[in-house]
């Protein structure tokens, strides 16, 4: 009966709420990739919501309880975090743009999301995503490795 007055929620994405990350959307890739949750969360350090790619620990399994402490690990560092950032991301972005930032990093690039994988954030391969102020048509994903940056993707 369900089927029949709804018969489309078998193509909607699988929705949960979590008491940690809060209303989750399960994204389902293809055999051979790592199936994901979005989440929109509260950011601490920044007292705004940013989004969160959260890798599936097996296939439609909420987060685990690493990938909490993940999110919090970053949370409690992301001071430290964001100074290994700017060396990678300025000069890369100083490069791209052809002219140096006039202000601050923190005025310049805004967190927009980061990426939660299932293991302890020391063997992470993650990353984050940057909005910039001069720069509105791109965004700035800076590649991870423990809380090392490693590289820079413009996308846009």
């Amino acid at each position: 009966m369900t089927m029949l007055r709804d018969p489309f929620k078998m193509f909607r994405p699988l929705e949960v709420d979590d008491e940690f990350f809060g209303q989750l959307k399960y994204i389902k890739l293809p055999q051979g990739y790592i199936s994901y949750w979005e989440a929109t969360r509260l950011f601490s350090p920044m007292a705004r919501k940013i989004e969160l790619f959260v890798d599936a620990p097996a296939p439609e399994r909420p987060p685990s309880e690493l990938q909490r402490e993940f999110f919090l690990t970053v949370e409690q560092h992301y001071s430290r975090i964001l100074v290994e950032v700017e060396a990678v991301l300025r000069p890369h972005f100083e490069e791209w743009a052809r002219k140096p930032l006039s202000g601050p990093f923190s005025a310049e690039f805004t967190l927009t999301s980061f990426s939660i994988p299932n293991v302890a954030i020391e063997e992470a391969h993650w990353d984050m995503c940057f909005e910039s102020t001069t720069e509105s048509n791109h965004l700035f994903m800076v590649e991870m490795r423990g809380t090392h940056s490693t590289g820079v993707s413009i996308i846009g």
